[in-house]
């Protein structure tokens, strides 16, 4: 089972996910296998638990129902409905399943947008809270980020141990009093590098979790000095000599842009490049716009 770790300020969420599948009996079955789905550039979902829903990976299937809807309220209650319905038909003895979206949103129609963590799962309780038992149906907590706090974190799939939970809000903390801003707030690479080591430290000790990371930084677009940020994604593999990168799946309104693999050009290449869409358009084979 994937640990998903995911953490807000009032600027920035950041969600990460480790790229493990196990076997029931614990062995390795991919070490590269996409947890993360990326909706309309400001939302992103991780699931931990059941990898494949029937016969779909339960990335693309989640992908498939974003695609369907048009809003994040829909998609999340569709999502709710089609995993209770999906999974009760599955012959797994293990159903667990849990899918953790990360979006900003208003808890009022109109109003200051909010970091909110939305959790949608078959075993755990209304406070987020991991169950004993796996439920015949999937439940919704939303998980929000008070005013007065600076940061928060929610953790689940394979649980961050006591003592490294509390390493990570030390750390957190730290960095806010040492901030050079007025408003003491936390950038965005430093809650990057503290959850990451988070969840390496949890792979070093826990053979379910996997080293090869997929994170996703969204920021708060209503703050001016963000309004033209990206949604960012990085990969951190294992493997630091491994030329190829990752990213989530891609769900727009119209498309789905999955099996996405990037890579540094060696030198020279980029100049191959250019030359050959020269040719192209000379050829008629690449538009001019």
């Amino acid at each position: 089972m994937t640990l998903i770790a995911t953490c807000t300020t009032h600027e920035y969420i950041v969600q990460v996910s480790d790229r493990r599948l196990t076997w029931p009996n614990g062995s390795v079955a991919d070490d590269t296998a996409n947890k993360a789905v990326a909706f309309l550039y400001d939302t992103v979902f991780a699931y931990t638990g059941i990898a494949q829903m029937g016969d779909e990976k339960t990335d693309q299937w989640l992908a498939g129902i974003l695609k369907a809807n048009f809003s994040l309220e829909d998609a999340i209650q569709t999502i709710k409905e089609k995993a209770t319905e999906r999974v009760k038909s599955l012959p797994y003895a293990n159903k667990r399943l849990a899918i953790i979206g990360a979006c900003w949103a208003s808890e009022k129609e109109i109003g200051p947008h909010m970091p909110i963590i939305v959790l949608i799962s078959n075993f755990h309780d209304n406070k987020g809270v991991i169950l004993n038992t796996t439920q015949k149906t999937f439940s919704r907590v939303n998980i929000t980020l008070k005013p007065s706090k600076p940061f928060g974190y929610y953790f689940t799939g394979q649980l961050l141990p006591s003592q490294d939970l509390k390493k990570l809000g030390r750390n957190i903390k730290r960095a806010i009093e040492k901030s050079p801003f007025k408003s003491k707030k936390v950038d965005a690479l430093t809650m990057r590098k503290f959850t990451v080591e988070a969840v390496r430290e949890v792979a070093r000790k826990n053979y379910h979790v996997g080293k090869n990371i997929m994170l996703t930084i969204i920021p708060n677009r209503q703050i001016p000095e963000h309004s033209n940020k990206p949604t960012s994604f990085y990969y951190f593999p294992e493997d630091k000599t491994d030329p190829v990168s990752y990213s989530p799946i891609l769900v727009s309104r119209k498309a789905i842009f999955s099996h996405i693999k990037l890579r540094n050009l060696k030198e020279g290449e980029f100049d191959k490049i250019k030359e050959q869409i020269k040719k192209g358009k000379k050829n008629g084979f690449v538009s001019k716009d």
